[in-house]
């Protein structure tokens, strides 16, 4: 079976179209697409990836990202395309993170993964019981954890 899959372009009229991809080993199942500056970035159910070449020419194509499932749609996050506005973390001190809220009403700190957060607002490691070290019963630890991201010390003393 023939494939027939190829980007097209045209003016915002109709008028002018024309093939900017004709190879249809690269872009054998576009779902999504997103043109910025030069750039046009598809998502590729074939390819399993995010995809992108030169806009008018088609040429380059590249894989941005490979994907496990076939992605879906496809979006640019850049700050010559976002809406100017107060960085609401800016004067939150946080420990860890810092994120917006949903409702666009400030900000709230988070702590990072392993870690919890206090009622004072600072960020505590949360160990799992095997995670501590205890060599002796008359001996106790000040902090011991060991998780995929850190090792922390371990501070022994007796009773």
């Amino acid at each position: 079976m023939l494939s027939r899959a190829f980007c097209r372009m045209a003016n915002l009229d109709g008028s002018g179209r024309r093939v900017v991809i004709k190879d249809s080993k690269q872009v054998p199942h576009v779902f999504g697409m997103f043109v910025f500056d030069d750039m046009m970035f598809w998502s590729d159910w074939t390819n399993r990836g995010l995809l992108f070449a030169h806009k008018m020419r088609g040429d380059n194509v590249s894989m941005l990202v490979g994907t496990v499932m076939p992605p879906y749609s496809v979006k640019v996050f850049h700050g010559a395309v976002q809406k100017p506005g107060p960085n609401v973390c800016e004067a939150t001190k946080c420990e860890h993170l810092c994120v917006p809220k949903h409702d666009g009403s400030g900000s709230k700190c988070l702590c990072a993964d392993g870690f919890k957060m206090r009622e004072d607002g600072s960020c505590s490691a949360e160990c799992a019981k095997h995670e501590f070290l205890c060599p002796r019963p008359d001996q106790k630890y000040d902090f011991a954890c060991n998780t995929s991201s850190f090792t922390a010390a371990v501070f022994l003393h007796s009773h």
